[in-house]
């Protein structure tokens, strides 16, 4: 899929650009190319079925079930105490190695920011100065733990998190281009510039490597 935006500067701005020696047209470009760097990142994680572009998160490769709990209540952290929090990673971790018969060692969590920061700060045990996120590292040495916004409602409008095997090996996005400026058209006393892109999805060759657990 075709990515694309741009920006017009006039000659007045270019002329007062250079009086203040300072390059707006290099601010210009930077906007322009976060605009599509986030257009990109969008699909990373959801894709486009309308244009064929698979996203990470809607790969229905990948094995996706929610975390224990009777309920949908029950399986939500703000509920769940600091060993349970610890139990639906470690069970995850273990259904992908007992599925891959051990082929498969995941190194990385990723969830969202708010449960993130829930397992940061929530006690393993009471009376200790150990988190859920510090037991957690360290009986999974190797292991890391990131915060995404993007997974906040992300499976259905429930959050949830991943873990996975972060390998370009494994899974990767496909950029054919990734940034790139047209000459400036000259419109009266302005100039426009038109930045393109163009981004093919993310490929997952290794789905197993991976699992999606929801509800959090």
């Amino acid at each position: 899929v075709s990515l694309g935006d741009g920006y017009l500067i006039s000659v007045q701005d270019m002329r007062a650009s250079r009086f203040a020696n300072k390059s707006i047209e290099q601010r210009l470009m930077q906007t322009a190319n976060e605009a599509i760097q986030q257009d990109m990142n969008e699909l990373a994680f959801f894709g486009d079925s309308h244009a064929g572009v698979q996203g990470w998160l809607s790969n229905t490769s990948i094995d996706v079930q929610p975390v224990a709990g009777a309920t949908a209540q029950d399986r939500l952290w703000s509920g769940k105490t600091g060993p349970e929090m610890v139990d639906d990673l470690n069970n995850t971790i273990a259904d992908i190695m007992t599925d891959t018969k051990g082929r498969e060692v995941p190194d990385t969590v990723a969830m969202p920011i708010a449960q993130y920061l829930r397992l940061q700060k929530t006690q393993y045990a009471a009376g200790t100065d150990t988190t859920a996120l510090q037991f957690f590292l360290e009986n999974n040495p190797g292991v890391t733990v990131i915060a995404a916004n993007e997974l906040q409602g992300a499976f259905g409008g429930l959050d949830g998190f991943v873990v996975y095997t972060r390998s370009e090996r494994k899974f990767w996005q496909e950029v054919p281009v990734a940034f790139e400026m047209f000459p400036p058209q000259r419109e009266n006393l302005a100039y426009k510039v038109i930045c393109h892109a163009r981004y093919g999805g993310v490929i997952v060759a290794y789905p197993q490597s991976q699992a999606f657990r929801t509800g959090i």
